[in-house]
């Protein structure tokens, strides 16, 4: 073990934590002076044993929940998705322990959605469809869809677009537009209304299952 860390860490036994033994902040993890800059200890202990984090999981996350423990059997390399995951699991995520979203709607097993460890109000998702629908369907001005006179993509073939899974550039070969134009239809910037009614019928499809 190369690092100076080590010699502000109390290491104990294989399967014990082994805290910092030197300034920790306000959250409890340690701070260390490393190439003249502050570093949380854990990382540069967990940087010992793995080497450098990967590109797509670059926290340190602990399996003991101590903040101040450096001992590497403890630690490892893990996504915001795996992050968020842990704090729910836990109890320590700032929504894990309420039980009810925002505007009132009970978080119950059939009204939850988890997505990359957050949890999402189903009601609140399908007011705003229904919301967005209604004010599409009822606006006047400039032409959109299958109305504009410039669009390539009728609305059959637009729902088949959501559906298709393959890379942005296949599927635009297929219809004829460019890569950047499947994007923006599968996020709701172009043909918003559809994107609106697909969610809402997969929403409606979850509840239905799930009952």
């Amino acid at each position: 073990m190369s690092h100076s860390v080590w010699n502000k860490v109390a290491i104990r036994g294989a399967d014990d934590c082994w805290p910092y033994i030197g300034h920790c902040n306000s959250f409890g993890y340690g701070l260390h002076q490393h190439n003249g800059k502050q570093i949380r200890a854990h990382r540069l202990a967990l940087y010992e044993k793995s080497g450098p984090a990967p590109t797509d999981k670059p926290f340190a996350l602990h399996s003991c929940d101590n903040p101040p423990c450096c001992n590497p059997a403890h630690l490892r390399w893990g996504s915001q998705a795996d992050n968020n995951a842990d704090k729910l699991s836990r109890g320590r995520h700032h929504h894990a322990t309420a039980t009810h979203c925002k505007r009132g709607h009970e978080f119950s097993s059939e009204n939850t959605r988890t997505t990359k460890g957050k949890r999402e109000c189903l009601t609140c998702e399908r007011i705003r469809a229904e919301k967005y629908i209604q004010q599409a369907g009822g606006r006047r001005g400039r032409a959109t869809g299958e109305r504009c006179g410039s669009s390539k993509l009728t609305r059959e073939e637009v729902v088949m677009i959501h559906g298709d899974n393959r890379p942005h550039r296949a599927i635009a070969a297929d219809y004829g537009v460019s890569h950047t134009q499947i994007g923006a239809i599968k996020r709701g910037v172009w043909w918003p209304d559809v994107k609106a009614e697909i969610d809402l019928a997969k929403d409606r499809i979850a509840v239905k299952e799930y009952n």
